[in-house]
């Protein structure tokens, strides 16, 4: 009689944490889809910006033209570009590089903070160089 329970006292004990994997699963897929998603986004603009530097928002449009139709929240991104526009240093030759940042903070289920400590940074950053031609 008692090896019958025994069976739901140990998948009692297991299933949260097997929950709790398949959950950090999908919010780390979910993270490197962002990623991924971002990164592209960030060499279009500079693919763009290393024949065009001219033009900020004209790049910035590029950025936000690769990320379009992915469900990312415009108002949750930003869009640096180095050196500023009118800077000696946009010229031939010189690097050019495109910095995307998105806040998933509102994206992602699991906690950001666990006991005060950051576990998880909800804002993404990444970036891309070109060299202007």
């Amino acid at each position: 009689m008692r090896k019958r329970g025994s069976a739901l006292v140990e998948f009692a004990l297991v299933a949260p944490i097997l929950i709790l994997l398949i959950l950090l699963m999908v919010q780390y897929g979910i993270i490197m889809n962002r990623m991924l998603t971002l990164s592209h986004a960030a060499r279009e603009a500079a693919r763009y910006a290393a024949v065009h530097p001219e033009d900020d928002e004209t790049i910035r449009g590029k950025a936000r033209g690769a990320m379009r139709g992915r469900g990312y929240r415009q108002e949750r991104m930003s869009i640096n570009i180095e050196p500023a526009q009118g800077s000696p240093d946009r010229r031939p030759g010189r690097p050019i590089k495109v910095r995307v940042q998105y806040d998933m903070a509102d994206e992602m289920f699991l906690p950001t903070r666990f006991f005060g400590i950051q576990i998880i940074n909800p804002v993404v950053t990444v970036e891309a160089t070109a060299m202007i031609e």
